[in-house]
């Protein structure tokens, strides 16, 4: 019986498996031993949560950041590869950036999602100073606009052109006018969204 316990133990955990993975800092190995799921038939490395890897892509979260923060600030997933390589020679392809940012923006999408559905639902709890009763003669402005973006997904007329809307929104009392005439808006709050005007 002994001898079955300790042939279970070498079956369900793997010790010093190397693992590259990508970094902030780049690329490099490290060696940790692993736990066998029985429900799922896969193993998970003991410390891949302290590490904080994202397990898609053998990476870690601040990697997972900085590719996400570059592809959005530089039009083009390869120009953005290229420019992560040239400042922290980090190399990573355009397509691998393009699937990492496209994963955070979705998941960022959705929890904006849920929380305007949440305020629009509730909002004495989006905005409970808002609605006050002493605060009734506050003015909220609501300013919407748009601007247009090459993507690289085309409509069925073949056009890769999207517009990205745009919403602004203040109350009178968090702005500041100068001498001028000319207002400084203290507290706002931006939403942008890229998707039809229309409500199913």
């Amino acid at each position: 019986m002994l001898q079955n316990m300790r042939q279970d133990t070498k079956k369900n955990k793997k010790r010093d498996q190397p693992l590259t993975i990508q970094t902030e800092y780049g690329t490099i190995t490290i060696t940790r031993n692993m736990d066998y799921c029985s429900f799922c038939g896969k193993l998970y490395g003991q410390c891949d949560e302290r590490l904080g890897l994202v397990r898609n892509h053998r990476a870690t979260r601040g990697f997972i950041q900085l590719v996400t923060y570059m592809a959005q600030l530089i039009p083009g997933f390869d120009n953005a590869a290229d420019a992560l390589k040239t400042l922290r020679h980090i190399e990573v392809s355009g397509t691998q950036m393009q699937v990492i940012s496209e994963e955070v923006g979705q998941v960022i999408f959705e929890q904006q999602q849920k929380a305007a559905e949440e305020a629009y639902a509730k909002p004495e709890r989006a905005a409970p100073a808002a609605l006050e009763k002493d605060k009734l003669d506050v003015v909220l402005y609501i300013m919407a606009d748009g601007s247009a973006i090459n993507t690289r997904l085309q409509d069925e007329n073949g056009s890769s052109w999207r517009e990205v809307k745009l919403g602004l929104t203040f109350l009178d009392k968090d702005m500041i006018h100068r001498k001028n005439g000319k207002g400084i808006i203290t507290r706002k709050e931006y939403v942008a969204y890229l998707g039809s005007v229309f409500v199913n």
